[in-house]
């Protein structure tokens, strides 16, 4: 049953979407037709099964809306079910015939006003709204307060699958072992009495010397899986366990031997010994999807994807070329492959994204992705591959559109929501950002990078409080992405400006001094950018400087700074040298 069903006029979506992306950061399950649903078949089916079964009933008031004969269907409905119905104001309108008895003797609540309409649905029983404590001692009392991540009412069990270890001779089957981490992780996720750990904060623990007791008190995890792998030819032997840390006490642990063929039977085996280890009750859909979540039949297709998925996650050219060439070779085993064809996709998106601007790469990801849909239409993680394609072609539209409908069928993931502020930032609509931003990390908390991503986006958006307020809660998050990685140069630069943002200009200027010998050159443009913000140009054109020796080729970026830098002679220097350069390369003739 949805808490909540959002009616409103399809020119009104820009103002519905955002609305429903800060009521599921607040925790609700909502509802609202994002379609366009025409048939009159399915629009009883799908519309009044909605408005039926929801609590309260919002209404967007502005004069398309008044105007619109389907929202008149729906508040009429909304009526005759006894729903309670809040009307918000995105305009001052006077309501027509078709409302009067409706909305007669309901108080209005405008847009802006967002803590207004969580009162009132508050009153009506929907959701639970605690405010977040405050994490500075000079924040206002009158300040706005913001969805609490916070796991203290989460009744579900916590479980992370630690990275397994490759004990195979020649070491060089990281891709098996951090392959049956994902599968494992992916299996599970679907049970909804788990509160599992993602995948990209499990790896952050690879190769640390860490005990699980730490980790359990890092992320307030109760239950663990540590595992490990040896695959010699055929031969694979996986070991696991699973540890309860409250107790101090292993509840199983097992070994599989077998050859490569097995894999999927293994998988399984160990996916059931943890619902049973743990006392899960699960739905029957729950025990189907565990029971086939194996996604292909031919186990040497499989380890092409295992190991293409590996090579992805470098995330370089050669990288990326190489993940797609073994996806095409395992689609020549099993041409029914879709998540082969959805990751081939996702490829060739993020080739076209950071090297190669050929729209071949997205018509070619986009034929692949319909092809994983057409054969999987349950695959989720394929809309989020179609929302990357559709903001790559500048289809705004659709890239939210397929975003919404990866959070619809999975509301519980985080992914979902991460996908949607990507897109809209990428869109420069910072301020649509922002509310999918948030309910990803209500959702994951532990998501270093997720923190850096709304706060810049609350930056773009004028939106100071909350800036302050999640660079403060982001701090945390990246302190402990340090102690675990502390050669990682980005996060350590993500760090600095999280200092910068949360107002500890002082602590900021002192780390970033600290920062020496930084490789990446990006990385050290971006130190560039943040002294610039902090007003400190001499310091700015030292690391613009070294960002274009160390090869940085965004002379785009060089050009955009503000302020004082523009009049040093130093700047005039660099972009003198930046178009001697430009000017120095020539078209080689195609052979």
């Amino acid at each position: 049953m949805p808490d909540i069903f959002i009616s409103y006029s399809r020119k009104d979506s820009p103002h519905a979407i955002a609305l429903a992306e800060k009521l599921r950061a607040a925790g609700m399950e909502i509802w609202m037709d994002q379609t366009g649903i025409e048939a009159a078949t399915n629009w009883g089916k799908e519309i009044v099964g909605a408005i039926k079964e929801c609590w309260a009933f919002c209404l967007l008031l502005s004069s398309r809306s008044l105007a619109s004969r389907n929202v008149i269907k729906e508040v009429s409905l909304a009526s005759q079910f006894r729903r309670s119905i809040v009307p918000i104001e995105l305009e001052k309108v006077e309501v027509t015939d078709d409302f009067h008895y409706q909305l007669a003797g309901l108080q209005r609540v405008k847009i802006e006003n967002f803590d207004g309409i969580l009162r009132a649905l508050t009153k009506l029983g929907v959701g639970s709204f605690a405010p977040t404590p405050a994490t500075d001692s000079d924040r206002s009392a009158k300040q706005t307060q913001y969805p609490n991540s916070a796991r203290s009412s989460d009744q579900r069990k916590s479980l992370m699958v630690l990275p397994f270890e490759d004990l195979s001779p020649t070491k060089d089957n990281e891709w098996f072992a951090d392959g049956l981490m994902s599968e494992l992780i992916g299996a599970l996720s679907r049970i909804k009495s788990l509160r599992l750990i993602d995948q990209k904060t499990s790896r952050e623990f690879k190769n640390i010397s860490l005990k699980t007791s730490e980790i359990a008190r890092e992320l307030d995890v109760r239950y663990f899986i540590e595992g490990s792998v040896r695959k010699f030819g055929e031969q694979i032997k996986i070991s696991a366990a699973l540890l309860d840390i409250e107790r101090g006490e292993y509840l199983w642990q097992d070994s599989h031997k077998g050859v490569f063929s097995e894999i999927f039977e293994i998988q399984e085996a160990v996916a059931a010994k943890v619902v049973d280890g743990l006392t899960l009750t699960l739905s029957s859909e729950e025990r189907r999807s565990l029971l086939n979540a194996k996604s292909t039949e031919n186990a040497e297709a499989y380890e092409l994807y295992l190991k293409a998925r590996e090579y992805q996650r470098g995330g370089s050219k050669e990288g990326l070329e190489h993940a797609i060439a073994l996806e095409s070779e395992a689609l020549k085993l099993d041409v029914d492959f879709a998540e082969a064809y959805n990751h081939k996709a996702n490829c060739l998106a993020l080739l076209y994204r950071s090297y190669d601007h050929s729209n071949v790469l997205l018509d070619d990801a986009e034929a692949l992705v319909r092809t994983a849909l057409t054969l999987k239409p349950s695959l989720s993680e394929a809309l989020a591959t179609r929302s990357r394609i559709a903001l790559a072609r500048g289809d705004i539209a659709a890239a939210v559109t397929h975003a919404n409908e990866y959070i619809r069928r999975e509301p519980t993931s985080a992914d979902g929501h991460s996908v949607l502020g990507f897109v809209y930032a990428e869109s420069f609509q910072f301020d649509l950002a922002i509310p999918p931003f948030e309910a990803c990390l209500a959702l994951d908390p532990n998501a270093a990078r997720t923190y850096f991503n709304l706060c810049q986006c609350c930056e773009k958006a004028q939106e100071w409080d909350k800036l302050k307020f999640w660079s403060n809660a982001g701090l945390p998050k990246y302190e402990r992405l340090l102690r675990l990685r502390p050669d990682d140069e980005r996060g350590k630069v993500d760090y600095a400006v999280l200092l910068h943002w949360s107002g500890d200009v002082e602590r900021a200027t002192t780390y970033l001094r600290s920062l020496h010998n930084i490789r990446d050159a990006m990385t050290e443009f971006n130190i560039g950018c943040l002294w610039v913000q902090m007003d400190r140009p001499d310091e700015a054109i030292m690391a613009v400087r070294k960002a274009f020796d160390l090869g940085f080729q965004r002379y785009d970026l060089f050009r955009m700074f503000e302020g004082p830098i523009l009049e040093m002679p130093e700047y005039k220097q660099l972009i003198e040298d930046i178009e001697r350069r430009e000017a120095s390369v020539v078209e080689l003739p195609q052979a």
